[in-house]
């Protein structure tokens, strides 16, 4: 009998397993470790990815000089590995320029700023023979007092570089500068504007964060003052005219605004949609909790807030939305949170959001190292250290191995899994997390499984392909007899449903040093149309 005709008689059981409602602990699919760094490097602070491309800085890293810096390249391969290319070092000969404090791509163009001993932005793009060189180097205007190149931020040809402190030391502002391309490859200044509150020197708060889509950029104030509240935060948004200039659109503050907020601490922009971290913001959860914000467009041109976004499970000191990005659909939302705890340290965690049919959103996932350590910074302290595409996140933790760093990856898909090594000895459990979306809602669903792997798998129906190989641990799940519970039932009104693979201490000895797979498959009750989801493995130690 078919996977599909088993399924057939499911649907007067399905009122009976209710879908699970909570975000679930989910671990990361893969780490990118890098080779030729030196300790202390900080891998991961700033990442920017596109498509199968990726820049990660480690702005710490000593080579040649003490805290030079550096951006590493990384391209992914068919079988979805991540593969170190080059390594590009700051050039300015001098110790601390830390090349890569903050990064950003666009399609195969980079921008790197070094905001410290040697300000300057550069940006790379990668030739016909794949080497990246240098195509342009911004210095800092005269006038300029510090921090220059605190952010930045590329989109096609056009870029943004952020300066903390312009014109009076005393009382300086933060400046954007924005640069344009021409038809002969050279990047000209194209316009500019200031912020409206005078900063601190030496206060990186103009330029906490910096996101350029199109015609529109914002630039995060984390630290700014509103109202004589100190540590605020503000938001800047500025548009491109008609006839090419930059003019100051909106400044934005936190709907209720309290001192030691940090609103603008990260900003990201998506089809016009804004989300804005306060990873500093107290809620009920308690001091530094954190919160996003979302606010839209309205037909007057102007954006107004309409949402705000916590996690389930916020505590004190969590400091969600320090980091945060959106992938290019808009429908997934990541956000840093590094003061989460797990086992009652605070290793750090990244939620994933995602946004339903009608717009709003609902927590999926709560990501979390497989092996955590207390300084990993699992979604870093900088507004650039998640970075999402549209079917993976890369998460950084750039505290972890003595501040080495390395980065996680998360591979969207509609099945997401908590540990995928399980010790026989032990025994354990491996959860299995069913994100079908809003086009699974209310399906039915079965869970398989294959010893043999997950490829070529099994059509279903033209397009469609259960990503298993049938053997005698699929035809176990298809009696029902496999240790998945529940391995049947109904997706909820999100096309989400919990599930888990558990077994006790000291049985099948025989897996040791093996693999198995399991995805499911779903059918609509309603057309009886299939669905499949990615394969998801868990290996077994003694």
């Amino acid at each position: 009998m078919s996977p599909l005709a088993r399924l057939a008689p499911l649907a007067a059981i399905l009122p009976a397993l209710a879908p699970t409602a909570t975000a679930q602990v989910a671990r990361e699919d893969a780490e990118i470790a890098p080779i030729t760094l030196a300790g202390g490097a900080r891998f991961g602070t700033a990442i920017a990815i596109d498509g199968d491309l990726a820049v990660i800085a480690a702005p710490e890293n000593s080579a040649p000089t003490p805290a030079n810096g550096s951006v590493l390249v990384y391209e992914r391969d068919s079988l979805g590995h991540w593969g170190q290319g080059q390594t590009i070092s700051g050039d300015s000969g001098s110790s601390l320029q830390r090349f890569g404090t903050t990064v950003d791509l666009s399609g195969t163009r980079f921008i790197a700023g070094s905001p410290f001993a040697f300000q300057v932005a550069d940006i790379y793009e990668r030739g016909i023979g794949g080497s990246w060189s240098r195509v342009a180097q911004f210095t800092k205007p005269i006038g300029d007092v510090n921090n220059w190149a605190n952010a930045v931020a590329i989109d096609g040809d056009t870029a943004v570089v952020v300066s903390n402190s312009v014109g009076n030391p005393f009382t300086p502002k933060g400046r954007a500068y924005l640069y344009e391309r021409d038809a002969l490859g050279v990047w000209n200044v194209a316009g500019s504007f200031e912020g409206t509150q005078s900063t601190v020197l030496l206060d990186d708060s103009f330029g906490s964060d910096v996101e350029l889509e199109g015609d529109l950029v914002v630039v995060g104030a984390g630290k700014e003052k509103e109202a004589g509240i100190a540590k605020a935060g503000a938001v800047y948004v500025a548009e491109r005219g008609a006839a090419g200039g930059w003019s100051l659109l909106q400044r934005l503050v936190e709907p209720t605004v309290q001192a030691d907020a940090l609103f603008g601490d990260s900003v990201c922009l998506r089809d016009g949609v804004l989300f804005v971290g306060a990873s500093g913001a107290a809620t009920a959860a308690g001091a530094n909790a954190g919160e996003v914000h979302v606010f839209e467009r309205n037909l007057a041109g102007t954006f107004v807030h309409t949402l705000t976004i916590a996690p389930s499970d916020a505590a004190a000191g969590d400091f969600f939305g320090a980091a945060l990005d959106v992938d290019p659909s808009g429908a997934r939302l990541v956000v840093g949170t590094p003061g989460a705890d797990t086992n009652a340290a605070p290793t750090g965690a990244c939620y994933l959001f995602e946004r339903r049919a009608d717009g709003t959103w609902f927590e999926s996932l709560r990501v979390v190292h497989s092996n955590p350590g207390t300084s990993d910074q699992l979604g870093g302290s900088t507004g650039q250290s998640v970075a999402l595409s549209d079917d993976v996140a890369l998460l950084g933790t750039p505290g972890r191995n003595s501040f080495f760093g390395t980065v996680q990856v998360l591979e969207f898909g509609t099945l997401y899994h908590g540990d995928d090594v399980l010790s026989l000895a032990a025994g354990g459990t491996q959860h299995l997390f069913l994100r079908g979306g809003a086009d699974a809602a209310n399906d039915v669903y079965l869970v398989l499984g294959s010893f043999t792997g997950d490829a070529p798998g099994v059509v279903l129906a033209p397009g469609v392909v259960l990503p298993l190989v049938v053997d005698a641990y699929t035809n176990l799940a298809l009696s029902l007899g496999t240790s998945v519970f529940p391995a049947v039932g109904g997706l909820g009104a999100d096309g989400e449903r919990d599930a888990a693979l558990t077994l006790p201490p000291g049985v099948l000895p025989w897996l040791a040093g093996k693999t198995i797979y399991h995805a499911y498959l779903t059918v609509d009750l309603t057309t009886f149309a299939p669905g499949a989801s990615n394969a998801v493995s868990l290996s077994f130690v003694p």
